[in-house]
């Protein structure tokens, strides 16, 4: 009688490799983080950067009512543009005897354009920025148009008679 003899092999694939593990590991994580930091730029390069916020520049300017310059605003309602104060500029709108409101000319969409500034309307009802299309009211507020914030106001004061103080 014959015998066989019958060895058995056993096949086993080789323990995982702990580096090998550690470098998928980190793969995986990298890709995670820089997939969540693609998304957040995405995100943020599409927000609408209209509402950045203006800088502050002090203001601190006074209007002598009796001058040529200032004599529209005798006869309200009506205005007078001040040169050179605010960011743009500044308008001075007198809607009845006595009553004043000073308002930035710097439209607040985009108000970083070089042409984001306000102008009156010959209506005298309201403003319209040049760039954006957008309208405001006499006092500064959004009333259509793709701008979302106000006008930035200035307060006026009368500090002697026929003399105004702008100021913020």
């Amino acid at each position: 009688m014959t015998q066989i003899q019958c060895h058995a092999f056993q096949i086993s694939a080789p323990a995982p490799d702990w580096r090998h593990h550690l470098l998928a590991t980190g793969i995986k994580r990298f890709l995670i983080v820089g997939l969540l930091m693609a998304l957040v730029l995405i995100g943020s390069a599409c927000q609408n950067t209209q509402d950045a916020p203006l800088p502050i520049k002090r203001v601190n300017v006074q209007v002598y009512l009796n001058t040529i310059e200032a004599l529209p605003l005798k006869t309200p309602p009506n205005y007078i543009y001040i040169k050179d104060e605010g960011l743009r500029g500044i308008v001075l709108y007198s809607d009845a005897r006595d009553s004043y409101y000073a308002l930035d000319r710097n439209c607040t969409y985009r108000s970083n354009d070089t042409c984001a500034q306000v102008s009156m309307d010959p209506s005298l009802l309201f403003l319209t920025c040049r760039c954006c299309g957008s309208r405001f009211g006499t006092k500064g507020e959004v009333q259509n148009g793709v701008a979302v914030n106000s006008l930035r106001r200035y307060n006026v004061s009368q500090i002697n008679p026929g003399v105004l103080l702008i100021s913020n």
